[in-house]
């Protein structure tokens, strides 16, 4: 729950803070809490943790004579995919969108759809303005997606529901426990 939350916040570049009462401030506790909230990054701060305490736990059922092998390697691979995630987040986050694209995309729009009418018109006739306003308005509708999908993991309606996941996660793990 601590990942799945402080990689929220990281990815919408939001400080870490847990309120007294919240859920994740009860299973951690106040000190883990807040040292993970001081952490230089946060989500690779709880997914360590997380590891760790997995391994700690492997340790004592191989120390009570249990087997450890399949909970540890499915601990693992489970970490390990945690790991993944985040650097694939990190990986859109951080990559810039190149200088100038977006100038030079509606300057490419913008003489497309200039000079289209110099085109049709003498094979549609009227028809011209019908043609270029819908491919117009298509042309802009697409840049329009691009703009919102550039940054996937902000606030607006369009972007993704990262709080609501977090929120139904910590829901499943209260049921859990």
């Amino acid at each position: 729950l601590a990942f799945a939350i402080t990689l929220k916040c990281h990815l919408r570049s939001l400080p870490v803070g847990f309120d007294e009462d919240s859920t994740p401030m009860r299973l951690l506790g106040a000190d883990s809490a807040h040292r993970l909230a001081r952490s230089a990054h946060p989500p690779l701060h709880a997914l360590c943790a997380l590891r760790a305490t997995l391994t700690s736990v492997a340790m004592k059922r191989r120390a009570a004579g249990g087997d450890a092998v399949a909970f540890e390697l499915s601990a693992l691979q489970m970490t390990n995919a945690l790991h993944f995630a985040l650097t694939g987040c990190e990986r859109i986050l951080r990559t810039p969108c190149p200088p100038g694209y977006v100038a030079v995309l509606r300057f490419v729009i913008m003489t497309f759809l200039l000079l289209l009418p110099l085109v049709l018109i003498s094979e549609i006739g009227l028809g011209t303005v019908v043609i270029v306003s819908v491919t117009g308005f298509i042309c802009f509708a697409a840049e329009q997606v691009a703009v919102q999908i550039e940054m996937p993991f902000g606030l607006d309606g369009n972007d993704l529901p990262i709080g609501s996941l977090c929120v139904s996660l910590e829901a499943d793990i209260l049921m859990l426990l």
